[in-house]
């Protein structure tokens, strides 16, 4: 018994780190949409839901507007991926917590 102690650590060692890594993902994903969950379209893909980057970021320069525009489009894919790894993670976390729950369920049926 004392062998599966040390691999249930693990597992749960594991299982934190991915759930901090997770909840870094949802920090900036919330902070950059006024501390509320996001909506996401048909494609799965967050909505942002910030202002648009006013061309006057850039100054009066001939091609301002073009340029704020590709910073918002930067901004939505930062989002978008960091919400997909963000998913990833909490399946991740959900399969360890499942393995584990296998490991205990079948060192019961073993004993």
């Amino acid at each position: 018994m004392a062998n599966l102690e040390i691999h249930y650590k693990a597992l749960d060692e594991c299982r934190t780190a991915i759930y901090k890594a997770k909840n870094q993902y949802a920090d900036v994903r919330l902070e950059n949409n006024g501390g509320k969950e996001p909506t996401y379209n048909k494609e799965g893909t967050v909505e942002i839901q910030r202002k648009a980057t006013p061309a006057e970021v850039a100054g009066h320069l001939k091609d301002s507007e073009s340029l704020a525009k590709i910073v918002d489009e930067v901004w939505s894919t930062l989002i978008n991926e960091g919400d997909q790894a963000r998913r990833k993670l909490h399946d991740v976390e959900i399969g360890l917590s499942a393995v584990e729950q296998n490991v205990k369920d079948a060192h019961k049926a073993t004993s």
